[in-house]
């Protein structure tokens, strides 16, 4: 089940409106539709807005088939986008809370900045 689907099943199941969330969003309901229907995928940001919404960890929407778009050329891509990216797909992948996937980034850091010191944060 794709990410969309999963929305318009939290969503109605509970009998939220698109607009109700479209408004937690920030975005207009026709976003909403968007997701629902495939013709748009929320992004990265919005995906932890909505989990949050709906009480689900981020994996629930991206593991088993949820699709996040993936930009067409590197120059779409930047760098805090790269880490939301990787990070649901981690989460996704080894069904993983979002503390231990920041634990685990901390300690791959300090080590290499350990292994080299004269790097600045």
């Amino acid at each position: 089940m794709n990410i969309g689907l999963k929305i318009k099943e939290l969503r109605t199941k509970r009998n939220i409106s698109a607009k109700k969330l479209a408004e937690h969003l920030g975005v207009r309901r026709e976003s909403i539709y968007g997701y629902e229907n495939g013709t748009t995928s929320p992004p990265l940001e919005k995906i932890e807005k909505i989990a949050d919404f709906f009480g689900e960890e981020v994996s629930f929407f991206v593991e088993s088939g949820g699709e996040i778009k993936l930009p067409k050329t590197k120059k779409e891509l930047n760098f805090e986008d790269f880490l939301l990216r990787m990070e649901f797909y981690f989460l996704g992948k080894f069904n993983i809370k979002r503390e231990q996937w920041k634990e685990a980034i901390d300690d791959i850091l300090s080590a290499k900045f350990r292994v080299y010191p004269s790097v600045q944060v």
